[in-house]
């Protein structure tokens, strides 16, 4: 009956009062220097009465008075004009502290910001903030807000002042900034908000109602900006790189690269960006950790060209089963020469690992019949490898991976009510060698009009010829209640035998279904001592897909809840049923059974906003029933903390500790059979992070990481049953030592300049040491003194990024620094 009602979409869209704000065209262009001394502010209509959206359980309280924020829009043929006056009781000690670039929430510092949804279609839109220290950001982004979304980078020119009675603020957003429809009389969705540290609160010019609406969907209204044509938004970022590759006995290598970047306005509504020559050479390292488990480690997109606005690309990701249907990692992945390719007695003696990626392009925006295009294309170069026959001495050439060329395509419209959406996205990856994977997926994210209910279903197919001859499946659907104290969701999702995602995503389920229940409750308002309280309950059922056969039933109870003095605490507990575990063995067909355990995990964290805070993380793993008298236990303990020394000078500190015993691991597979071993792990992951800021344009960045794992096996072997059961076997058939001793050292200091609008210089020092060996003897002490007997690989490089614009000379006055 539910679904029935659900389904019973009306058409109409429920009436909601908006509040509105008639921008006015201004005489004269203001002086950006935050500042509001000039008469062209006097003329713009004031917007204020703010109230709050964060945290929800004070939604709606009016901002205090003390605190009152006055806010205005202005607009010329150039640029948008915002300003904002917002009083403070406590000037002298209001939060101030640095942060670089786009880093404006969890900074020490009050935060400003303004949002415009140009196409009015409560989804897409652009945000500008900064903060009290004057540090800038800026958002693009299709839906709620996610960290990728502020790699968005474009140009504007803000400034902040302090006085007595707070502080101020003004910005200039050139049009160039924007994407919005070509129309004599414009109509967008707007929203300004300031984030007042010292309280921990948000608030908002248009109210929100997180409990019930997401910010996005809840805009007020701009108007009033007239006969404004979208300019020539035509941006050319060149970019020049030096580096040089130290190591002590070997001779120096240096390298000198050169490339540009370039983003171009394809029309009011569609932006083309493109990368000639890329260097990725600068990004920040990958959290490598020792992998003993059956599926690669999934690492973070650190190219910015892949991550600013992928949103788009991201539909598909979210639930059931999860992965990434588009994981950009895999254009310019590293290859390996595989045994197949060489011929008896043929060894390599010069390969190459990473294709060099030629050229990228991409062209995203959205139609003003709501439909969202996200489509991007990148080409990778052929890798070769020089072979040598040991006995002839001949030598050859042998391509590794050819030409490859990655397609990716989203498609979203909008439709209904301001909520629902159908999306359909394609991947496709071919090499001249003929195509490698091609995957399709459907979503239908549906609402009612009161945004009560959310309906999703998710298609996905999948073809692989080189991999399978079959094509794949998997689908899902889920029904989820979003509105009051106790929330439901109930969700059904699997995966054949036949679906692979992994040419151009990341997907690691095959012949899977599960089934999961969600009940929650929350408080909608404060309790006491509790700022924000909220538990869960979550049952979930697996089987195989094609049999049914169960692998697992289990059980989650979350707690989470924040005090009135800024405390957070969590308190989740866990049981898991005995399990079939099919991928342990690496084998089709095969499983492994492990024993129930129940978990617990217990966090506390301190207020955030002073000048020392911590986050302490206990999660416990206790396994019954084991076989062989093992004792299976596993302890995680992380703790981090940061100091501020002051609105210049902060350091952040976490170590992570794992002590896993008695855990039963894949070793390897001899003639059909299946061998596992025993052992202990332990792990230590030390990370520091130092920041220096000489301005907001300017600073010093450290970070350090080290990680250490170790695998330590008892001597003992044994060989998998087709009932999931071990048998002891002989520990003499092991014919190598599964030991490890794994260690990881790297080190980057990099200090970077904004010395004009969109352009940068960037002066990196790096450092790496590696090491795996079966030095499982050592501690975490022993191990690091005897990774410093590794020889150093140093490298400097300098990269300088310049922004070439289409603006006017104007317009490029007006945004200087």
């Amino acid at each position: 009956m539910l679904i029935v009602t659900f389904l019973n979409f009306q058409f109409a869209l429920t009436a909601q009062e908006r509040k509105s704000l008639e921008a006015n065209p201004v005489k004269e262009t203001p002086v950006i220097d935050g500042i509001l001394s000039e008469d062209v502010w006097k003329d713009l209509n004031p917007a204020s009465n703010f109230t709050l959206i964060w945290p929800e359980t004070r939604h709606g309280k009016k901002i205090p008075e003390e605190y009152e924020t006055t806010t205005y829009v202005g607009y010329d043929q150039n640029a948008i004009y915002v300003g904002a006056i917002l009083k403070h009781p406590n000037p002298d000690t209001m939060p101030k502290e640095f942060s670089q670039r786009d880093e404006i929430w969890n900074v020490n510092a009050e935060t400003f910001f303004v949002t415009f949804n140009t196409y009015n279609d409560d989804l897409n839109f652009f945000g500008f903030q900064i903060t009290s220290a004057g540090t800038v950001g800026d958002v693009y982004s299709s839906g709620s807000i996610e960290s990728d979304d502020f790699l968005y980078d474009t140009v504007f020119d803000a400034k902040t002042h302090i006085d007595s009675d707070g502080w101020s603020l003004e910005m200039a957003i050139p049009y160039s900034a924007l994407r919005f429809p070509k129309k004599e009389v414009q109509l967008w969705g707007l929203n300004f908000g300031r984030k007042i540290q010292s309280l921990d609160e948000t608030y908002v010019w248009s109210p929100v109602n997180v409990n019930e609406l997401e910010y996005h969907e809840s805009n007020g209204i701009l108007t009033g900006i007239k006969n404004v044509s979208p300019p020539v938004r035509l941006f050319f970022y060149p970019y020049v790189q030096t580096s040089i590759n130290l190591r002590k006995g070997e001779k120096s290598a240096s390298s000198y690269t050169a490339g540009m970047d370039l983003k171009y306005g394809l029309s009011s509504s569609f932006t083309l960006d493109a990368s000639l020559i890329p260097d990725f050479g600068q990004v920040a390292f990958d959290d490598v950790e020792l992998n003993l488990g059956p599926f690669e480690q999934q690492f973070s997109e650190n190219r910015a060209f892949f991550t600013e606005g992928a949103t788009l690309f991201e539909i598909a990701d979210e639930g059931m089963g999860g992965g990434s249907f588009f994981y950009s990692r895999r254009i310019g992945e590293e290859v390996s020469l595989g045994e197949d390719m060489l011929e008896n007695n043929e060894q390599a003696y010069d390969s190459d690992s990473t294709p060099q990626l030629l050229n990228t392009i991409k062209v995203t925006g959205t139609t003003n019949k709501n439909l969202s295009i996200g489509f991007l294309n990148a080409i990778t170069d052929k890798v070769e490898a020089r072979i040598e026959n040991l006995s002839s001495n001949q030598k050859r050439r042998k391509t590794i991976q050819p030409l490859v060329n990655y397609n990716v395509l989203s498609l979203s419209q909008q439709l209904l009510n301001d909520y629902s959406s159908i999306s359909v996205l394609n991947t496709n990856k071919t090499g001249n060698d003929g195509l490698y994977g091609n995957n399709v997926a459907f979503v239908a994210d549906m609402f009612d009009n009161k945004r009560d209910f959310n309906f999703k279903v998710k298609a996905f197919g999948s073809k692989t010829p080189k991999e399978n001859n079959t094509n794949g499946f998997r689908t899902g659907i889920s029904l989820s209640e979003l509105k009051g104290n106790f929330r439901y969701n109930l969700s059904w999702w699997g995966v054949d035998k036949h679906y692979k995602q992994n040419e151009l995503g990341y997907f690691n389920y095959s012949d899977h279904q599960s089934f999961s229940s969600r009940i929650s409750y929350q408080i909608l308002k404060e309790y006491g001592f509790l700022r924000e309280y909220r538990n869960y309950l979550w049952f979930h059922d697996t089987r195989t897909f094609h049999s049914s056969e169960r692998k697992l039933w289990g059980l989650r109870f979350g707690n989470d809840f924040s005090t009135q003095n800024l405390m957070v605490f969590e308190a989740d507990f866990a049981y898991s049923s005995r399990t079939r575990d099919y991928d342990k063995p690496r084998t089709i067909n095969r499983y492994i059974e492990e024993t129930e355990n129940f978990q617990a995990k217990l966090v506390v964290q301190s207020n955030k906003n002073k000048d020392f805070s911590y986050r302490v993380q206990w999660n416990n793993f206790a396994y019954f029933n084991e076989e062989y008298n093992e004792k299976k236990s596993q302890n995680r303990f992380n703790v981090s903390t940061l100091y501020r020394f002051s609105k210049q000078f902060s350091i952040a500190l976490k170590s992570n500790h794992l002590n896993f015993k008695d855990d039963v691991g894949f070793l390897e597979t001899t003639n059909q059979d299946i061998y596992f071993g025993r052992r202990d792990i332990r792990s230590v992951e030390n990370n520091i992070d130092l920041n220096y800021f000489f301005d907001s344009k300017k600073w010093v960045n450290l970070k350090l990481r080290n990680y250490w794992s170790r695998a330590k096996h008892d001597p003992i072997l044994f060989s998998l049953n087709d009932n999931g059961k071990r048998t002891q076997a002989d520990y003499l058939d092991l014919d190598f030592d599964p030991d490890t001793n794994f260690n990881i050292w790297n080190l980057d200091i990099n200090f970077e300049w904004w010395f004009a609008p969109g352009s940068n210089l960037v002066l990196l020092y790096r450092n790496q040491l590696f090491k795996s060996d079966n030095a499982t003897d050592l501690d975490y002490f022993g191990s690091l003194n005897n990774l410093f007997n590794q020889t150093t690989q140093h490298q400097f490089s300098l990269r300088i990024n310049y922004l070439i614009g289409s603006q006017s000379h104007k317009e490029k006055n007006r945004l200087k620094s």
